[in-house]
């Protein structure tokens, strides 16, 4: 019996935590707070995904982080290099430390 570990997204968690819209305009308007509850969100996921590398019977890690819609990512390229895909590969590095795969889902993007 093994089981998945799986997260939702860095970016969904710290967009909800700070709302949508606040969270977009405190990527200008105040970086030091979004930097600040990213990897505070950062950190809490990778202590998880820690958690389950060392376990046996978790032989995956899995996170989910939705970061568009039909026509476009929900914030920046430049934003997300900056503040979302440094932790997405701190958590596939772990994962593959521990000769696990790491599985990102990203839904949103749809090229017609």
């Amino acid at each position: 019996m093994a089981g998945i570990g799986f997260c939702g997204g860095l970016f969904e968690w710290a967009s909800w935590l700070m709302g949508l819209e606040t969270f977009c305009l405190a990527l200008y308007d105040c970086p030091e707070l979004v930097r600040a509850v990213v990897d505070r969100v950062g950190a809490i996921i990778y202590e998880v995904f820690k958690v389950w590398a060392h376990a046996d019977n978790v032989p995956i890690l899995w996170l989910a982080d939705d970061l568009g819609f039909k026509t476009n990512t929900l914030i920046s390229a430049d934003h997300l290099r900056e503040y979302i895909l440094p932790w997405h590969r701190k958590y596939a590095e772990l994962s593959h430390r521990h000769g696990k795969p790491f599985i990102l889902h990203s839904a949103g993007i749809s090229r017609r």
